[in-house]
């Protein structure tokens, strides 16, 4: 089997995992200066480390254990991996050719994610008070984002 196989197999395979297992989500934060912003996060929550560690080596990110999760003492530590702004950009670019479930919410993503590279600014995160333009265009993504998780919701 060709690398370029491979490498597309196990894509495959992450992308399958997230579809199932994974959270795309825009947070909406205020800052210590009391601005408003916005941040593109990627997580899947699962009881395989192992797996989890996969992706952390794939992908970056960070791995911690869901310490209050009430099903954590049941069926054993409940772990999390999480990937932020670029990083969960980065991700989605890779793994969204196979996504089926959560392809849509994973264009939306790439799109408030380019929007945030091409509008940053040189100074760090959440330092600059951005236009009312950008604000409403991360809120309309925010409030799109929320319908698009409510559609696949089993209320």
């Amino acid at each position: 089997m060709e690398a370029k196989d491979i490498e597309q197999k196990e894509l495959a395979y992450y992308a399958g995992l997230f579809d199932g297992e994974g959270c795309i989500h825009i947070a909406r934060i205020h800052t210590q200066k009391r601005r408003l912003t916005y941040q593109l996060v990627c997580r899947v929550s699962m009881y395989s480390l192992s797996v989890l560690q996969g992706l952390r080596s794939r992908f970056g990110g960070s791995i911690y254990y869901e310490k209050k999760h009430p099903t954590s003492n049941k069926y054993g530590l409940l772990w999390s991996w999480s990937l932020f702004s670029r990083g969960a950009g980065a991700f989605l670019n890779e793994v969204e050719p196979y996504l089926k479930i959560k392809k849509t919410q994973a264009k939306l993503a790439l799109q408030f994610q380019a929007n945030k590279h091409n509008g940053a600014h040189k100074k760090a995160w959440g330092n600059t008070a951005k236009t009312e333009g950008e604000l409403a265009t991360e809120e309309a993504q925010y409030i799109l984002m929320c319908n698009l998780k409510k559609e696949f919701s089993y209320v």
